[in-house]
């Protein structure tokens, strides 16, 4: 019998291993955001996102599968803004970089947060920071 903290194990494509874990905390925070699964975002083999029998693996630029990527891969880090911007545009200027940022932020709120999510639910970002939930990541 499994209870609600224990590590549920499922492979994966390419057999690679995957863990879900929930927890009565991630739970109530789904609820709390109308999310009724995880986003599975899957970087080996290719970039692909899925929920709910729901699969992406095509985005609307490669900078915004690039940044998803990156996000993703360190999903328990806040990321600076500008940081990301000398990332993906080292040779914009910073207010047209920050301007492209903010679009591909958008595309990704558009994909993370369909009708129905709470908006801010996936993409936590202010004035100077970005991050992906990490909660209702697996």
């Amino acid at each position: 019998m499994l209870n609600a903290d224990q590590p549920l194990r499922n492979r994966g494509f390419g057999g690679e291993s995957r863990v879900f874990i929930h927890t009565p905390r991630i739970t109530a925070a789904k609820e709390r955001l109308g999310m009724d699964t995880y986003w599975n975002i899957e970087l080996f083999g290719g970039l692909c996102v899925s929920r709910s029998g729901e699969r992406t693996t095509r985005f609307a630029t490669q900078k915004t599968a690039g940044l998803l990527a990156y996000l993703a891969f360190y999903r328990k880090r806040t990321h600076l803004r500008e940081t990301l911007v000398e990332i993906l545009w080292p040779e914009v200027e910073p207010s047209q970089g920050r301007s492209r940022l903010s679009t591909l932020l958008s595309y990704l709120r558009n994909l993370l947060e369909p009708p129905g999510v709470s908006a801010g639910a996936m993409v936590l970002s202010d004035r100077t920071t970005v991050r992906l939930n990490a909660d209702l990541i697996s």
